[in-house]
């Protein structure tokens, strides 16, 4: 198997149980990752989940095949223009949040579409935070992907294949064309309720009242 890094900003609910389910199915591959409580870094390391905590972002990122954005969507964007020095060459750079308008546009603004593909699987907890995180969390999830209107369809591809690897994680919608425009943002978001609200209806038993 070929040992890949991965890389990680923010290592909570979501993104430490997409760690776990990394480390999981891909024991070989070096995991490191950027989070602002040191508690959830040391806690990260001791259980094996990451080889590397790191306290800024710094070249530790470089050579990263994946960089998963996982910190509150606020950071998320603006942690963009501290790991733009650091993604080169084939470097995915994803996110998990579920909204997608002002990441997307900042993006565009500093000239990184040819890297990112917005991620957002659809699965949670009424826990947070790493200690709360879950391989399994994952599994089977709808996971809905937005590249940006310059990224390659070989990276959309490969990205695919990888999320689909965790456990039979489904990509559900590829949604390709994500260039802001006037509306779009409120556009988006009935879109992600609409999502979530027939996912529930599917997925959640029903109850004898």
């Amino acid at each position: 198997m070929t040992t890949k890094r991965i890389g990680f900003i923010g290592l909570g609910l979501i993104g430490g149980s997409i760690a776990k389910a990394i480390r999981q199915y891909y024991p070989d591959y070096e995991l490191l990752a950027f989070d602002k409580n040191k508690e959830t870094l040391a806690l990260a390391v001791q259980e094996g989940t990451i080889h590397t905590a790191c306290t800024s972002i710094d070249d530790h990122f470089q050579n990263c095949a994946y960089i998963f954005l996982c910190a509150p969507i606020a950071y998320n964007t603006a942690y963009l223009s501290q790991l733009k020095p650091y993604i080169t060459g084939n470097c995915i750079l994803t996110d998990v949040g579920s909204v997608k308008t002002s990441i997307h546009e900042e993006v565009i603004a500093l000239q990184m579409e040819e890297h990112f593909i917005g991620g957002h699987p659809m699965a949670g907890s009424e826990k947070s935070g790493f200690v709360n995180a879950k391989a399994h969390l994952i599994e089977n999830a709808y996971y809905i992907i937005t590249p940006s209107a310059k990224v390659s369809g070989e990276k959309v591809t490969e990205y695919k294949t990888f999320i689909e690897s965790l456990k039979r994680c489904r990509s559900f919608w590829i949604i390709k064309n994500m260039t802001p425009s006037p509306g779009r943002s409120a556009i988006f978001r009935t879109f992600w309720l609409l999502v979530s609200s027939i996912l529930c209806a599917k997925l959640t038993p029903k109850m004898n009242l």
